[in-house]
């Protein structure tokens, strides 16, 4: 019969037989790996060469390696002989990552925390606008917006005029308009603008200071003109029979010389 035996990466073979005394032969590593491979042919029909199951942590219910826990506080640590260091009872420290997109509507930032659910934890809930003053405006409206820094809900320079709205921009200042403002009237507040200016010269009215002739009186006229129909008058005479009382009132002659 024959005893087989492996030593120290060499193979020692004894050959016992009935009528032979024992011989011993060493094999050098070379042929111990050959001889290895088909003691495993015997035992795998892939022929695969025998290695055994490695282990881990997710093997021991409710464990995690070091890679896995990540940045998670874990309550229970234990060693296990064939794995190493696990661990267990893992969550991510709330005053450490406070944060996750359920309780922040801003930006997340900073540092990351995976729980066992797959949720991101994070530093900091970045908010934009913190810190940023906001103008009051009064009763003007915003003119440039803390936009650029990312919060466009707080107001960083305020209109201090109505002509300055941006819907106001291309309408002229009266003070530019050589003949005055064709077209008279508030825009949007505004009082140093008008929607249009006069291409024409108006004619010159400034005598005619009233708004419309006393009765039984004579009036000269005067239109202002260049779209503005507006008639101007100045007191002239008093109708036949009449006598300028005062004020432009004409009178009757014979009532009135009956009273003096």
């Amino acid at each position: 019969m024959a005893r087989i035996s492996v030593v120290l990466g060499a193979v020692v073979v004894f050959l016992c037989t009935s009528f032979a005394s024992a011989r011993m032969y060493f094999l050098p590593d070379y042929q111990n790996g050959a001889y290895l491979k088909r003691v495993n042919d015997k035992s795998h029909a892939d022929n695969s060469v025998f290695t055994p199951d490695l282990r881990s942590c997710a093997d021991y219910s409710g464990f995690l390696s070091a890679t896995d826990k990540g940045n998670m506080d874990c309550s229970i640590v234990k060693t296990f002989p064939d794995v190493g260091t696990c661990y267990s009872g893992c969550v991510c420290n709330s005053a450490t990552y406070p944060y996750t997109s359920a309780n922040c509507e801003h930006e997340l930032k900073g540092g990351t925390c995976t729980d066992t659910t797959g949720k991101i934890h994070y530093e900091r809930c970045y908010n934009p606008c913190d810190g940023l003053i906001d103008n009051d405006c009064g009763s003007y409206r915003c003119e440039v917006t803390y936009a650029s820094e990312g919060c466009s809900s707080k107001c960083k320079t305020c209109f201090t005029d109505t002509c300055d709205y941006p819907e106001n921009a291309d309408f002229p200042l009266k003070a530019d308009c050589e003949y005055g403002c064709d077209t008279q009237g508030t825009i949007d507040g505004c009082s140093t603008k008008c929607y249009v200016c006069r291409t024409c010269v108006p004619n010159d009215c400034s005598a005619y200071t009233l708004s419309k002739c006393p009765d039984n009186g004579v009036c000269d006229s005067c239109e202002i003109g260049c779209g503005d129909s507006t008639v101007k008058y100045k007191f002239a005479q008093c109708n036949l029979g009449f006598y300028d009382k005062d004020n432009f009132i004409c009178g009757n002659q014979l009532c009135n010389w009956s009273l003096q």
